[in-house]
């Protein structure tokens, strides 16, 4: 049984278009237009603490990070998957191994639910949407 699709039969420019859909989403969710005030006062952070972090690390991280998430999404879903089976797997994948490894680390830190809820939606709206354009593309 192949669980995995081969690296060489990706579409390397759909996992980028993925990767910058799921950065771009990062910057909606975590934006004053959605979450950014009650996820910025839920963790406790002031604006002199974001303004004095190195931004070039923080986003560069983030960047590769979601790289690597897209990057094992399409080899999930392989060659034939469409977009609404890259939707479907983004959405579990989101769920299950983003949103819910998350849960149970705030269960143990003892995080307020609003926030499991803000950052663990975040990744289940990224992965879903990143999903799609993987299966839509490949």
């Amino acid at each position: 049984m192949d669980v995995l699709a081969s690296p060489g039969d990706l579409n390397y420019f759909a996992i980028l278009v993925g990767t910058l859909a799921f950065f771009a989403v990062g910057g909606l969710w975590y934006s004053p237009l959605l979450f950014a005030k009650v996820w910025q006062r839920t963790v406790g952070l002031s604006d002199s603490q974001l303004r004095g972090r190195n931004q070039a690390a923080v986003f560069g991280g983030t960047f590769v990070v979601a790289l690597v998430t897209n990057f094992v999404l399409a080899l999930f879903l392989g060659r034939d998957a469409g977009l609404a089976d890259g939707a479907l797997a983004g959405l579990l994948a989101g769920i299950g191994l983003s949103a819910a490894p998350i849960v149970t680390t705030f269960l143990f830190e003892n995080r307020p639910v609003r926030l499991m809820l803000i950052d663990g939606g975040y990744h289940v709206c990224a992965m879903t949407l990143a999903g799609a354009i993987i299966g839509a593309w490949q």
